[in-house]
């Protein structure tokens, strides 16, 4: 048989006796990384049994300290710029239902509706987080009738990672309900020990670097750290700007790299929220007071989250073109 035939036979689907045909979720993964999906469900039961220790009770709550500096005091003119967002404070309690807003775990999805599926792995997409109207902030404009915000992505490693987001009425999608897609060939490091969420508003003001050049830049920048190590714009970026974590609305903190633009209509997308590995990392400023005496992984990374590259993923929005795009940035 010339290659040319083998080719063309092979193409179509030719299978060898004795050879099992792959499942298509196995493509791209070697040995390596087969070893390392065996190992990352083991790290999770480690995980899990250690959460115990940082259960959080369902009436409890997450309030942020006050910042060592009032940024409104020494600039006034930054009011007009304040956006409200709301920190999510994913911590591991009693599992919400599946109508409530939740980081990870079983979401309100009708059983009639199938997971989405990536086109070349046929990997489902997991459900990441469920965020209700009334969690939100105001500047998060949910679709009309609608009053449910779910992400689901693809659970591979990747800074730019295939994301989805979907609006529901909730009264109108109760009843029976899907059973979680299949995890066996998911990056378990993607994939959130499920949450509940403890809802902070809180003010945000943008970075230094993205303000118009003027008079109150200029001030700005040549502000006094409280910190003789950083600069003053360091400072308040790292500090007193925006909030890290997972949260909803505000300023995205994203090291002063530019929006995303949409792949169709090719304008800015705008910013929705982040899914963060951890609520505050090894940073004891950002801890919650109610956890100020004890700031530990097991409040700050309760959900098990391990993102490649900076730790977050930026979910980006084009509200422009039909079906809403979305991106989601590291």
């Amino acid at each position: 048989m010339q290659r040319r035939q083998f080719m063309a036979l092979a193409g179509g689907g030719l299978v060898f006796a004795g050879c099992k045909p792959r499942n298509p979720a196995e493509v791209g993964l070697g040995s390596d990384a087969k070893r390392s999906l065996a190992e990352q469900k083991a790290a999770r039961e480690r995980h899990l049994a250690m959460l115990e220790r940082f259960r959080v009770p369902p009436e409890a709550s997450r309030t942020t300290p006050p910042r060592v500096v009032d940024l409104l005091k020494e600039f006034p003119d930054l009011r007009s710029r304040v956006r409200v967002a709301v920190r999510l404070h994913p911590r591991y309690s009693e599992e919400p239902k599946r109508h409530e807003s939740k980081l990870g775990g079983a979401i309100l999805w009708p059983a009639e509706e199938p997971w989405p599926a990536d086109d070349m792995t046929k990997l489902a997409y997991q459900p990441i987080l469920q965020l209700r109207l009334e969690d939100a902030p105001a500047q998060l404009k949910f679709p009309k009738g609608k009053d449910l915000c779910q992400i689901l992505w693809l659970p591979r490693e990747d800074t730019a990672t295939k994301v989805k987001v979907v609006w529901r009425k909730g009264s109108e999608s109760e009843g029976a309900q899907a059973e979680l897609p299949s995890m066996e060939f998911a990056f378990m490091n993607m994939v959130p020990v499920p949450c509940r969420l403890f809802p902070e508003r809180v003010p945000e003001l943008p970075e230094v670097a993205s303000l118009p050049q003027g008079e109150l830049k200029s001030k700005i920048e040549a502000w006094p750290s409280p910190d003789a190590a950083m600069s003053g714009p360091d400072y308040m970026k790292k500090y007193l700007n925006a909030s890290p974590g997972t949260k909803a609305g505000g300023y995205v903190r994203r090291e002063g790299q530019a929006d995303p633009t949409c792949d169709t209509c090719r304008w800015p997308m705008d910013y929705l929220l982040t899914i963060g590995s951890d609520d505050y990392g090894n940073d004891p400023k950002w801890a919650p007071q109610e956890e100020k005496d004890n700031p530990a992984k097991g409040y700050s990374n309760a959900s098990g989250l391990a993102l490649a590259g900076s730790g977050h993923r930026h979910v980006f929005l084009c509200r422009r073109c039909l079906g809403m795009p979305a991106k989601a940035m590291g």
